[in-house]
């Protein structure tokens, strides 16, 4: 359970870090998320759906390394920090309506899309 109160050991300055507050929160999550399937029974890690899970997580966390080194490098642009920033607060606060809405402006923006407009 990821919330606000994940926050409370953290300083003032670590807080406003931006970088270092999308790495950690991404990568709790995916701890997580890996400690949620090492605990399923061996029954179920040894069926098609449960090798399905695990080998998502394995990608999911090889396409997320590059975010991750950028991250560390303080390499992100501005855009995107500020964006994948509104999502880690919205989702630290449990407010993840608002967090798929932040996720929908940095993933296709804001602008109109024309209906029935084909190639």
């Amino acid at each position: 359970d990821w919330t606000a109160t994940s926050n409370a050991n953290l300083t003032e300055e670590e807080l406003n870090d931006k970088p270092k507050r999308i790495y950690r929160y991404f990568k709790s999550l995916l701890r997580q998320w890996e400690e949620d399937l090492s605990q399923r029974p061996d029954a179920v890690k040894r069926t098609a759906a449960g090798k399905n899970e695990t080998k998502t997580v394995k990608q999911c966390k090889d396409y997320i390394r590059p975010l991750f080194q950028q991250c560390k490098r303080r390499d992100l642009s501005d855009d995107l920090q500020t964006h994948l920033f509104k999502i880690v607060t919205f989702c630290e606060m449990g407010e993840f309506v608002k967090a798929h809405d932040a996720y929908m402006d940095v993933a296709i923006g804001r602008a109109a899309w024309p209906i029935g407009v084909t190639m």
